[in-house]
């Protein structure tokens, strides 16, 4: 079977298969940068690559920090 047709089945279930940062993930993203967390450990958090968070992050007006060397 195909990625597609199971992905089929189960949103006509009712189950969520994306894979992209819902708004809950975003504004958890945004909260824990603001407290200090890297993109790095936010990332681990809540199961995205570094860059996605720091993509969501830019997208939703947030400074980046420079990199700590």
């Amino acid at each position: 079977m195909s990625r597609t047709t199971v992905a089929q089945h189960l949103a006509r279930r009712g189950v969520d298969v994306s894979r992209g940062m819902k708004p809950a993930d975003v504004a958890q993203a945004i909260d824990r940068y603001a407290e200090g967390w890297s993109s790095a450990r936010i990332g681990a958090e809540l199961g995205f690559d570094n860059k996605t968070i720091i993509a969501a992050l830019r997208k939703h007006g947030v400074v980046i920090r420079p990199r700590v060397a």
